[in-house]
């Protein structure tokens, strides 16, 4: 028996690498089945090929084309639904969700799968969407987990990896998605930043460069790293964390990082219930000096604790468990 995986976008593998590492302890080995996306994170790239042949090596991986993975009636785990028409009927359908893009794409592939793996009931419930006749919440969802976060990440690993010195705070800015970033004052952001004695960590995406030099901070990068995923590594080493409606309010609050946040997307914010707790504060288009300076001084004196424990006790109840375990128990995988 392995563990069958479709890979069609080089993000995918936060969350199949933990499934693949816990296997490996208990023996059990797993495929990886590449496809082509042509998007900035695909497979086919340079960088992205030398990165899953050293995962093949270190884990134990094998390597097939996604024509291939029609031969196998299996277990198959995949992300929203990607490359599922390229399984065989037979075969059985994991489809594992990708923070908040099920809201827009769970009607494409809902009857062509048979469970969705969603990071918690709040994730669903929180959300009330026209899903053309697609229950919510439907029995199909299980909510076992954020496989994600079944990993550790070493500060001074990543401080290291990065070229990172440790000399000032750290902030963490998000940066806004091109569409948005006009919306508010970013130069602001950093001047208040860096009076605050922050040193400014730029952290985009592949498909969203930074082209001005002096909105890239002090250290920027796209996607430096797939697994763990750079922005992730980021956040765990970052003081605070400015963001801008970013669904990685997540992973913040799984790293326990206070977020200032600016609402500057052009749709409701993703999330909206993660960011109502003490370790957040919320903003408009607008820095206002006096208030974005108080909430620093907030973070940097406050106990914020027993706010990020109440987050995740209210959303994540997997907090503290293997997800990873709970995942390939469920399904008999190991």
């Amino acid at each position: 028996m392995r563990l069958n995986f479709l890979i069609k976008e080089m993000t995918f593998l936060r969350y199949f690498l933990p499934l693949v590492m816990f296997a490996n302890k208990k023996g059990v080995k797993s495929r990886f089945f590449i496809g082509r996306s042509g998007k900035y994170n695909c497979p086919s790239h340079s960088r992205s090929k030398d990165c899953l042949s050293l995962i093949s090596k270190e884990h134990e991986v094998e390597l097939l084309p996604i024509e291939d993975a029609k031969k196998y009636d299996e277990t198959f785990f995949l992300i929203e639904g990607v490359g599922v028409d390229y399984l065989s009927s037979s075969s059985k359908k994991i489809s594992i969700s990708y923070m908040t893009d099920f809201v827009g794409s769970i009607k494409s592939y809902y009857e062509k799968v048979d469970h969705i793996l969603m990071a918690s009931k709040s994730f669903v419930t929180e959300h009330d969407c026209d899903w053309d006749g697609v229950p919510n919440p439907s029995d199909k969802n299980l909510y076992l987990g954020d496989v994600k976060h079944d990993i550790m990440i070493d500060r001074s690993h990543v401080l290291e990896k990065y070229k990172i010195q440790k000399n000032k705070k750290l902030a963490l800015v998000i940066f806004p998605r091109n569409r948005d970033k006009s919306k508010t004052d970013l130069s602001k952001i950093y001047s208040l930043l860096r009076n605050s004695d922050y040193s400014i960590i730029v952290k985009t995406r592949g498909k969203d460069p930074v082209n001005s030099e002096k909105l890239r901070g002090d250290y920027y990068f796209e996607d430096f790293s797939w697994f763990p995923h750079t922005t992730m590594e980021l956040i765990s080493i970052s003081d605070v964390v400015i963001n801008f409606g970013s669904t990685a309010i997540e992973e913040c609050v799984r790293l326990k990082k206070p977020v200032i946040n600016f609402a500057i997307k052009p749709f409701n914010l993703p999330l909206k219930f993660l960011y109502e707790y003490q370790f957040c504060k919320n903003f408009g288009f607008d820095v206002v000096e006096s208030e974005f300076l108080d909430s620093i001084s907030f973070f940097e004196n406050e106990l914020l604790e027993e706010s990020f424990n109440k987050c995740i006790e209210d959303h994540f109840p997997d907090h503290g468990k293997n997800s990873s375990e709970n995942v390939l128990n469920y399904f008999k995988l190991i």
